[in-house]
């Protein structure tokens, strides 16, 4: 049984006839005609890569959230010294560290 074939017009590979986004690039096609069933084959993605790149993520988040939780206790230290620009200056790098901790685990694809 022979399948008809067609050409995505972005990355010019063979994709079934009929299908709603190309599997090899993700093109979305318009819908000509709203009568016919729209076929949904998915973007093909590598599990490795998807590992490897959550593996990547996750660390960065925990290097991140070891980051503020350093930082907050360097404010607590600075500031019961009464070195309050320290502890002022130290209030910055809580911030941006806790930021980028809760950015790396949104980027974290789930399965």
């Amino acid at each position: 049984m022979s399948h008809a074939l067609s050409t995505c017009p972005k990355c010019l590979g063979e994709i079934p006839v009929g299908v709603v986004v190309c599997p090899h690039c993700g093109y979305d096609f318009p819908d000509n005609d709203p009568t016919l069933p729209r076929v949904s084959e998915g973007v093909s993605t590598s599990s490795f890569g998807r590992d490897f790149t959550n593996a990547i993520l996750k660390m960065a988040a925990w290097l991140c959230g070891i980051s503020s939780l350093a930082s907050i206790i360097w404010t607590f230290i600075f500031m019961f010294a009464g070195q309050w620009y320290w502890a002022i200056s130290m209030l910055g790098s809580v911030i941006i560290a806790a930021a980028l901790c809760i950015t790396f685990v949104r980027a974290m694809e789930k399965d």
